[in-house]
């Protein structure tokens, strides 16, 4: 083989790596983001809240005893990944008695390139025995 036909190929092999890379970065985004915000859900809401201001999901933190927030990803089309977009909904359970069970405080995060949006749309659901 001679040295150019083998540079060449070294170079075929870090750029592939290199974008390989940059793609799984760019899919995998709204996920981190989502997390970021969750866990600063977790931690302290005034934080979740400068960094989604327009929920109401806020106040339920504040008022209502619960338990750790988590994230139910929606399906993406091809659009959304290359736009680099994501749905989720955002889950809060919470310690108030409905009923028989407890309720699930609900809203829909929309994460995109550059702004977290939500969760807006909240909703309750009857948290499922465990």
């Amino acid at each position: 083989m001679s040295k150019r036909f083998r540079f060449s190929l070294r170079a075929l092999v870090i750029a592939m790596v290199i974008f390989s890379a940059s793609i799984a970065w760019w899919v995998s985004w709204p996920q981190r983001r989502a997390a970021d915000l969750i866990e600063a859900m977790a931690s302290s809401p005034e934080q979740a809240e400068k960094m989604s201001g327009q929920s109401g999901m806020w106040n339920v933190l504040r008022k209502h005893p619960h338990d750790r927030p988590y994230l139910e990803p929606q399906v993406r089309t091809m659009a959304d990944i290359i736009a680099g977009r994501q749905g989720f909904t955002v889950v809060v359970p919470t310690r108030m008695e409905q009923g028989s069970g407890t309720l699930e405080f609900t809203g829909l995060l929309t994460v995109t390139r550059g702004e977290l949006r939500g969760p807006i749309e909240l909703d309750a659901r009857e948290r499922p025995a465990q």
